[in-house]
């Protein structure tokens, strides 16, 4: 069972990275913050290129790895976007849906089960995440009408679903290489995208001016070095285990996000938040344990 040691690691520093993030993103934009981190991420890994197996770097899975990438830098660019722009006791309960598209995906893709408890999980968990759309019980329908007119919620749906397709496309790769290879690859390709991204729309000064500051060069430096320690090891755990109960795991972090997160930047309505996250993680524990 390393793979559930892993996993509930992934989740301690998924709730360090993203209340780090959620405060350094009042200064930041979302580009250029993912832009700067995912480059520090990656040259973290580069003195230990040596661990990198270049035998199985066919091209094939290269080009497979810079897809799943692809995907994953768009998600990450939409969840950041998200997060800057919505208060964070949002975000979070919102993200524990992650897993429920991540199951969906697995049974069609990986040939994954779900029983009759696992599938009332899910049904918990979307009545908990419209319960925190909901204002009052008078106007029941609300969540439906007000969550298309914010773009910054339907962010973070799409994302979650780009997020659940990486999930996938994780297991399937992941398994082609060793745990290592595969995440050295992955941020290779992530800090390509974001720098070209920036150097199109904007100018490469914008990721050098981060660096200017130095407060603000501490604060990234460490959300980077919490964000590889938990891509590090959810791609371990899923090397290991089945996606369909690792991603759960990982996401049961944003319980403690939304607490956390909400006392530290005093935001509102955080008891009502709060219950609609309980009532999701339990959802999220009858999609864990049964």
């Amino acid at each position: 069972m390393e793979w559930l040691i892993f996993a509930i690691l992934s989740s301690f520093f998924n709730s360090f990275a993203t209340i780090a993030e959620k405060n350094s993103l009042k200064t930041e934009h979302a580009l250029q913050f993912n832009t700067v981190q995912t480059l520090l991420s990656f040259f973290m890994l580069i003195p230990f290129v040596f661990l990198v197996d270049f035998s199985v770097l066919t091209a094939n899975f290269v080009i497979a790895v810079a897809i799943a990438s692809f995907i994953g830098a768009v998600a990450t660019l939409l969840l950041t976007k998200s997060t800057r722009h919505l208060e964070l006791s949002v975000v979070s309960p919102l993200v524990i849906l992650g897993p429920a598209f991540t199951s969906i995906l697995a049974i069609f893709f990986l040939g994954e089960k779900l029983d009759t408890l696992q599938w009332v999980g899910i049904v918990v968990m979307l009545l908990g995440s419209y319960l925190l759309e909901l204002d009052s019980f008078k106007h029941f329908l609300m969540p439906i009408k007000t969550s298309f007119k914010s773009k910054f919620v339907l962010f973070v749906l799409f994302g979650l679903l780009l997020f659940s397709i990486c999930s996938i496309l994780d297991k399937i790769l992941v398994m082609k290489a060793d745990f290592f290879t595969y995440l050295f690859i992955v941020h290779f390709f992530l800090s390509l995208y974001f720098v070209l991204l920036t150097c199109l729309k904007y100018s490469y000064k914008d990721i050098v001016i981060i660096f200017k500051d130095r407060k603000a060069t501490v604060s990234i430096v460490g959300i980077s070095f919490f964000v590889l320690l938990r891509r590090l090891f959810y791609i371990w755990a899923v090397s290991l285990g089945p996606v369909s109960i690792i991603n759960p795991i990982k996401r049961s972090s944003q319980l403690i996000t939304t607490f956390v997160g909400g006392k530290i930047f005093h935001e509102k309505n955080l008891l009502h938040k709060l219950i609609s996250s309980v009532i999701m993680f339990l959802g999220l524990l009858l999609l864990l344990i049964f």
